[in-house]
């Protein structure tokens, strides 16, 4: 249940009952016409006679006195297929409008729509004030009306105030209707639910902001109001006395005395408005809106899915969420005038192509929603792959700015950037091996190796029922193996699934697999190997050549031949005088993520002696490493080790503590069977 008025040419401007005006060229009023049209679409509005109308706010709920708002007016009532509309009298019936007009707000002013980014097309000026006989507006859908009461011709009716259109309650309003006949009021009341006791529709709803009017500002506030009321009082006073003190001629202090009086009178609405910042429920919408209803908002994602496409549907705009086609939805946005943006739809909108983007993205990605820095406005992140999109951009953009990227392409190129950096986990290994520098790097190594698949060594064989393309982005010794499925629509053909990185340049190992757990349940590509003279733990490999060997590796009882490299994330070399205070510690190597008794990755916890050492660098980006040779205990154990990683000198004799990665491939003893699933 809102207030407001129509302009020249019939828009509606929202006036809530905080007194802020808002433009909605999204709905369009024609009386003469008895229609509505609200983004573009157009429809006729049935008229119910004439009605006497009085709104009142009821600050502290239903069941006690309200405010009156909008005085006593005689108007018009018409009945849509969701709600109704009355209009008629003078919009300056509004409480506080002819004020705004005329003296407190020299210069008017009228908001943009919510949401809505830069300068508005029309100016103030044209939006308020508008015009002497232009008619005020109170619009109730009747899911806003909580309750009705009916005496003679008269209908009272219980409904809550929306803000900006959208599910962020602000204020209860009740509105009185006198209808010119019982009958009339009869059937009007018919279409509500009785409201026999306020008190409990008081407990059913609930307002989002407090609406108390009571100043709650802070001491510095007040002295700074009491200063400025002073100032306009005491200066044109001050002036006086001191003429009548003084016997000043009134034609030297005249002039002074008129030009600091006009002054005041000009600077009282500042002095008005500072007030009313200070007001208590003020200061609580500032705080809560819109940030408390993007909060709300994210939790109901992606329930609101279905809403919004049954609201289209009424648009004529017709939705396939099976297909994730966004064609009909583009076209939609790119044929409304710019200045129809509205809100709460392009929210709910920006809401339905995260869940497409989801959808396309497939393998369970978490995510989560973070509100963006300045604007509080909902981003969708994706932690894993370090990546964060602002979908209400691309709809302001393609609404508002026309933009003729194709926004299934869009969706798809999107999607596939997060493929591929997930494809990339764990991001620890590429930056231990030195193929960035830091996480923030991996914008740009994404693009160099997206660019280099056109022009390197690709493969592509079938496995069970799908088919995979491997492609060798390759520097010798380094190189990152880029795993592809190729998948349905939507989106693009070929999926990412994994980019191992590896350095050819190692030694082979002998184990075993774990006999009852040969692979992690968290991906199949991680083998759980007992290693020769290092076989009290198991440790989790990621396979290199998983495409090569396939998932029946898992099958394999015999000696294991692997070809492993041990990326170090973090390390400090150790002097043997520090060793031997910690001598309860042994020189070992052991699963740092352990469940149920199994390795989660393939990350290890590590402490041994140093026995040789030379220097490498990765040829992607030229970091320069350490290639360490590591004794834990009879297992030796070739590490690789960024020289900007390594905390002191490392040196043989000494020793080396740290985390690092397995990464392997796994020599095959004999072909493997195709697999019927890959993940």
């Amino acid at each position: 249940m809102e207030l407001g008025y129509l302009t020249k040419a019939g828009h509606y401007v929202e006036v809530d009952s905080f007194g802020r005006r808002t433009i909605c060229k999204a709905l369009r009023i024609d009386e003469s016409k008895k229609s509505t049209e609200f983004l573009g679409v157009s429809r006729s509005i049935e008229a119910l006679g004439q009605v006497q109308v009085t709104v009142w706010l009821h600050r502290n709920g239903w069941a006690n006195p309200g405010e009156r708002i909008l005085g006593r007016s005689r108007a018009r009532m018409y009945r849509t297929r969701t709600g109704h509309y009355v209009l008629g009298g003078s919009w300056r019936r509004i409480k506080g409008m002819t004020a705004d007009a005329y003296y407190w707000r020299p210069r008017p002013s009228v908001w943009a729509p919510f949401l809505w980014r830069g300068k508005f097309p029309d100016k103030a000026t044209k939006l308020f004030p508008p015009g002497r006989k232009r008619p005020f507006v109170l619009r109730f859908l009747d899911q806003t009306v909580t309750g009705s009461r009916r005496e003679g011709r008269i209908v009272e009716l219980l409904g809550f105030e929306l803000k900006d259109f959208s599910q962020f309650v602000i204020g209860k309003l009740s509105a009185e209707l006198e209808f010119e006949d019982e009958a009339s009021a009869e059937s009007f009341a018919k279409s509500f639910p009785a409201a026999d006791d306020r008190g409990k529709l008081d407990t059913a709803v609930s307002v989002d902001v407090g609406r108390d009017k009571r100043l709650a500002a802070t001491r510095r506030e007040k002295l700074t109001l009491a200063s400025c009321i002073s100032s306009l009082i005491g200066i044109p006073s001050l002036i006086a006395l001191l003429t009548i003190a003084l016997h000043l001629p009134s034609s030297d202090t005249l002039p002074l005395l008129e030009i600091s009086t006009v002054l005041a009178v000009l600077a009282i609405p500042s002095v008005f408005r500072y007030r009313r910042r200070l007001r208590s429920e003020i200061r609580d919408l500032r705080m809560k809106w819109p940030t408390e209803y993007f909060r709300r908002w994210t939790s109901q994602f992606p329930l609101r899915s279905g809403a919004l496409i049954a609201t289209l549907k009424e648009l004529n705009v017709t939705l396939d969420p099976t297909m994730i086609d966004m064609r009909p939805l583009q076209n939609f946005l790119q044929r409304l005038p710019p200045d129809t943006f509205f809100g709460a739809l392009a929210l709910d909108i920006s809401g339905y192509l995260a869940h497409a983007f989801l959808q396309i993205v497939g393998r369970g990605a978490r995510f989560n929603w973070r509100p963006e820095v300045g604007t509080a406005e909902p981003v969708l992140v994706l932690d894993e792959a370090y990546l964060s999109i602002n979908f209400l951009n691309k709809v302001r953009n393609i609404w508002i700015s026309k933009g003729k990227e194709e926004l299934d392409h869009w969706l798809w190129n999107g999607a596939r950037v997060a493929e591929d950096r997930l494809a990339l986990q764990p991001i620890a290994i590429l930056i231990a091996l030195g193929f960035m520098k830091e996480v923030n790097q991996l914008p740009q190594l994404h693009d160099d190796l997206r660019n280099a698949i056109p022009i390197s060594l690709s493969k592509q064989q079938r496995m069970g029922e799908h088919i995979y393309r491997v492609t060798w982005i390759r520097k010798s010794p380094f190189d990152i193996a880029w795993t592809e499925i190729e998948k349905p629509p939507p989106g693009w053909g070929l999926a990412t699934i994994a980019a191992i990185p590896f350095c050819s340049d190692t030694k082979t190992l002998e184990g075993k697999l774990e006999a009852s757990s040969p692979r992690s349940p968290s991906r199949e590509d991680l083998a759980i190997v007992r290693f020769k003279s290092n076989d009290l733990v198991p440790l989790g490999v990621l396979l290199h050549n998983y495409l090569e060997v396939g998932p029946a590796y898992v099958k394999r009882s015999d000696q294991l031949e692997l070809k492993i490299i041990a990326a170090v994330e973090e390390a400090q070399v150790v002097t043997p005088r520090m060793r031997d205070l910690q001598s309860q510690v042994k020189e070992s190597i052991g699963p740092k993520n352990m469940g149920q008794g199994i390795p989660m990755d393939s990350q290890a916890a590590f402490m041994g002696r140093i026995v040789s050492i030379s220097e490498t660098a990765n040829p992607f980006t030229g970091i320069p490493l350490w290639r360490i040779g590591i004794d834990f205990s009879g297992f030796n154990l070739d590490v690789l080790v960024r020289k900007d990683k390594c905390g002191g000198n490392p040196q043989p004799g000494l020793f080396l503590a740290g985390t690092l990665w397995l990464v392997g491939d796994l020599l095959p003893s004999e072909p493997s069977p195709p697999s019927e699933y890959i993940g």
